[in-house]
């Protein structure tokens, strides 16, 4: 009635029992409509419109998929290759049939999340540990999940957890880890919703994004990945928040120690959780701190295993002992200002202010300038995480995580509730002066007090 051109073809498909690479291809298989609407073509599935079929159990889901009515050639022509090419467009009269089945199978959300694929090639090939990672771009971030099959289960079982995916700004990686040598299927779908957590072909939640056949050839066997999601979230990467020292979530370290590095769009805290993996819910206390950087916060983990090397980072709120003892310079200020330094050590557990005099050597010496420098020198007999606090008239202006990794085997301090060194109103009630030694350093063994202006006394 409406004198619109309408051809019927017959050709090949990429249906529901299709594989990238598929070895025995039906070329009578299916049929479709080419309608041409304003001297425009457009492609017509009306068997893959009105449904899809689930192959767990063979059964065919009548659900209405736009997609596939009124399908443009570009979005239609990676699924469907006519028999006759005489009965195609432009775009397909060259593309054979080897190179059209070696391509990735596209679905609709392709289109939809305007993907690009890193991966051309729908053929892939698993290194020498049986991994591969595969790499989208997405313009419209949404929720992905994906399945992994078997050829030698007719592609029907979902291994499981042996994919895992994470992103980086606009950018999504699939990191796959085969559990054997085999052909498997990784069939990736996707929504728009970020916070969708089910998915299935053709549901109103996910789609179809992209298949990839990939061939693990080593007899290599990985175990599979841990059962919660890794790296950051599409709602969180759209807040601005990133990781910006790893690109991978899963982080190896032969040192037992990681430092992980991330910013956050304003200020604010984080919070972080270390856990086992056999426990993911239950947290492990004191095996890491928090540290707050210029447009990012980090999160330095100590780890259980092997033994820490810990080095001293005075600028850094952290003191890290590897045999119980070490220092730091706490603070330097003008001799002259009458206001009374005061540290204690706890442990991380308690919350009570303790002063441990002998794990604690506080010091002063001169420097230049009429400077005093203040100085901590620890000998702490016990491994463990302490707080080391500096007060300033009784107000608390400092504290440093102390990770002690060994207990010092050695003669602990003398116990003592104030600093060693001298002292500034002693100094100013008998007018003594200092004089500087070895570039503001005193001998190890002499001190000299100088009394004025006609006698010195080694002292």
């Amino acid at each position: 009635i409406a004198e619109l051109q309408f051809d019927s073809v017959n050709g090949y498909d990429k249906g529901a029992n299709y594989y990238v690479g598929h070895d025995n291809l039906d070329s009578c298989s299916h049929a479709w409509g080419l309608i041409y609407l304003g001297g425009k073509p457009f492609y017509c599935d009306p068997t893959w419109a009105a449904g899809n079929v689930n192959k767990s159990t063979n059964t065919y889901t009548k659900e209405w998929r736009e997609h596939w009515f009124l399908a443009e050639p570009n979005h239609f022509e990676n699924t469907h290759l006519p028999n006759d090419q005489s009965e195609t467009t432009s775009r397909q009269k060259d593309q054979s049939l080897e190179i059209w089945n070696l391509s990735p199978k596209i679905g609709p959300m392709m289109y939809v999340m305007k993907v690009s694929l890193t991966q051309r090639e729908g053929v892939l090939h698993a290194n020498e540990k049986n991994e591969i990672d595969i790499n989208l771009k997405m313009e419209v971030l949404g929720s992905i999940q994906h399945f992994l099959t078997s050829k030698s289960t007719d592609f029907k079982e979902d291994i499981g957890y042996q994919v895992m995916h994470f992103w980086k700004d606009n950018k999504i990686t699939l990191q796959v880890r085969l559990p054997g040598p085999g052909t498997y299927k990784l069939d990736v779908y996707a929504t728009k919703t970020l916070n969708a957590s089910t998915a299935s072909e053709g549901s109103e939640m996910h789609d179809k994004l992209v298949t990839y056949t990939i061939i693990g050839q080593s007899a290599k066997r990985n175990t599979p990945l841990h059962k919660r999601r890794f790296g950051s979230l599409p709602p969180d990467v759209l807040k601005g928040f990133a990781c910006v020292s790893h690109t991978k979530p899963i982080i190896e370290t032969s040192t037992e120690r990681v430092v992980i590095e991330y910013s956050c769009p304003k200020d604010g805290d984080l919070l972080a959780q270390l856990s086992t993996e056999n426990q993911p819910t239950v947290a492990l206390k004191n095996r890491m701190y928090h540290e707050r950087l210029k447009g990012k916060h980090a999160f330095p983990h100590s780890l259980t295993k092997g033994r820490l090397l810990l080095r001293i980072l005075p600028q850094r709120p952290q003191v890290r002992l590897s045999k119980g003892e070490g220092s730091l310079a706490a603070i330097t200020r003008p001799f002259q200002s009458n206001c009374p330094l005061k540290f204690t050590l706890n442990n991380i557990n308690s919350d009570k202010f303790q002063t441990s005099s002998q794990l604690i050597f506080a010091h002063s010496n001169f420097g230049k300038n009429d400077l005093e420098k203040f100085s901590v020198s620890l000998r702490i007999d016990e491994a463990g995480f302490y707080v080391l606090h500096l007060f300033i008239r009784q107000t608390l202006a400092m504290r440093w995580l102390v990770v002690c990794s060994k207990g010092y085997d050695g003669d602990l301090f003398p116990p003592s509730d104030d600093s060693w060194g001298p002292s500034w109103d002693d100094f100013k009630a008998l007018d003594l002066v200092m004089p500087l030694r070895c570039n503001g350093q005193y001998t190890k063994r002499s001190t000299y007090v100088e009394t004025r202006p006609w006698e010195k006394e080694k002292t």
